[in-house]
């Protein structure tokens, strides 16, 4: 098993030589195995590994006994280990969740804290092909689109899952090859959880049509990703074509149903809602359906959707919004189009210009000035950028030429971009009117994963 996960982990180019891993244990048989595999790969790829442990304070003294064990065989191991504690029953009732998704929220946080103090570092996680299984199951079941029945992705942004390539029965036997224990979690035997449910009563009949279901689905998922890249390409035209910014929204052009197939018109307008709302948790098939059936409307007409939307019929289209918007409201800072491929994190007062480094794919600038949203596209007629701060600007066209790259590539270089103001050429240069300086307020970052490691 050991083999069949290294090549994986080669295959979604998870790890380099030399890298800063942060591993989540939760004293389970998957993390467990988690953390054995990259101990085993370690001398090889000469990796440097930090254990996290987060303990919920759900499960009373069986949480903390779970926190003793992690600490205990991170000693016999060597390794580093900080473990956190949290109140997650009290976190989630502040904020209306529910104790999973207040849970996964804390944990993730944790890890990107812990990753911020190691440059580059990678943050393994051991979902396993059973819990991809549960996932796009989960996510049929909801009623999702293309992307949501990809399931999780092997790599997002520094999150690894090294593990989605093999089985939970593979990872109990690989452990009992080992002689190494685990801690069982006993709200995992209930079927209070919709995940719990999948995993007890669903998975196994699916296991009595084909006894190789798990494997079958998850390679189903795989493929999912495949076509959603490419759906994601296919997208970003259409949008360049019939979706325009406006100040109350997104609105989309009444001749994009009569010549858009129904397939791709539905993805855009999902993904649409999702870059509007800022999530994509609650977006289903029903809401896309609701804006589809506008375009046959007239004009005037509504429909209420998650997140505090609506979306209207309005003559030159339907508009896509909030009933009260304020500046930046209604948009993620970044659309979801690439969301394999770019990541933001929006800093208040917790980076000064003097504290940002210099990296070809991660930028820092000010959110203050954006005005209208941000985008990712390609060039378009009459994109600029500003030289320097005093205002001196330059045609995205003669940069190009100055930079000597060849007219096949210049189609193909993506941009951030605030309306016609290039914020950011990929891999190039930003744009001088959106530097932090000492009066910045919000930074966002915003880091491209679809390049080289950064210089």
């Amino acid at each position: 098993m050991l083999q069949k996960i290294e090549n994986y982990i080669r295959q979604q180019h998870m790890l380099e030589r030399g890298d800063t891993v942060i591993a989540g244990v939760s004293g389970g048989a998957d993390s467990v195995c988690l953390l054995r595999v990259l101990q085993e790969l370690s001398v090889r790829y000469e990796l440097a590994i930090r254990v996290v442990h987060v303990e919920h304070g759900v499960r009373g003294q069986a949480s903390l006994s779970d926190a003793a064990f992690v600490e205990q065989l991170c000693q016999k191991l060597e390794l580093p280990f900080v473990c956190m504690h949290y109140d997650v029953p009290k976190y989630a009732k502040e904020r209306g969740w529910s104790l999973e998704e207040a849970g996964r929220k804390l944990r993730y946080e944790t890890f990107e804290r812990e990753a911020e103090a190691f440059p580059g570092a990678k943050i393994a996680v051991a979902h396993n092909q059973n819990d991809q299984v549960e996932t796009v199951l989960f996510q049929l079941a909801r009623g999702s689109n293309v992307r949501g029945m990809g399931g999780m992705s092997p790599v997002r942004g520094r999150v690894i899952r090294p593990l989605l390539c093999v089985s939970r029965q593979e990872i109990e036997r690989y452990l009992a090859d080992l002689g190494q224990d685990f801690c069982v979690d006993a709200t995992n035997e209930t079927d209070l959880y919709a995940r719990n449910c999948l995993r007890h009563q669903v998975i196994p009949v699916l296991e009595q049509v084909n006894a190789r279901a798990v494997a079958h689905i998850a390679a189903g998922a795989d493929r999912m990703r495949e076509l959603d890249a490419y759906l994601g390409r296919q997208i970003r035209k259409l949008r360049e074509q019939f979706v325009q910014y406006r100040a109350s929204g997104l609105q989309i052009d009444a001749s994009c149903a009569g010549q858009v197939e129904p397939f791709l018109l539905g993805e855009l307008i999902y993904r649409i809602l999702t870059e509007a709302a800022g999530n994509a948790r609650d977006i289903s098939r029903v809401h896309v359906e609701q804006v589809e059936r506008l375009f046959d409307t007239d004009t005037g007409k509504s429909c209420n959707l998650p997140y505090g939307l609506r979306a209207v019929r309005v003559p030159e289209g339907v508009l896509i919004g909030r009933e009260t918007i304020k500046k930046k409201e209604v948009f993620s800072p970044v659309d979801l189009l690439d969301a394999n491929e770019f990541s933001t994190e929006l800093l208040c007062g917790k980076a000064r210009p003097e504290q940002i480094a210099k990296k070809k794919y991660t930028k820092w600038i000010d959110y203050d000035k954006i005005k209208n949203s941000l985008c990712v596209r390609t060039r378009r007629e009459g994109d600029y950028f500003w030289i320097n701060q005093d205002g001196d600007r330059q045609k995205l066209k003669q940069f190009f030429i100055n930079e000597k790259l060849p007219r096949q590539l210049r189609d193909e270089i993506l941009l951030v971009a605030d309306g016609s103001h290039i914020v950011w050429v990929v891999g190039y240069r930003l744009s001088a009117y959106y530097y932090t300086t000492e009066g910045t307020d919000k930074i966002l970052k915003i880091q491209y994963h679809g390049g080289k490691e950064d210089e």
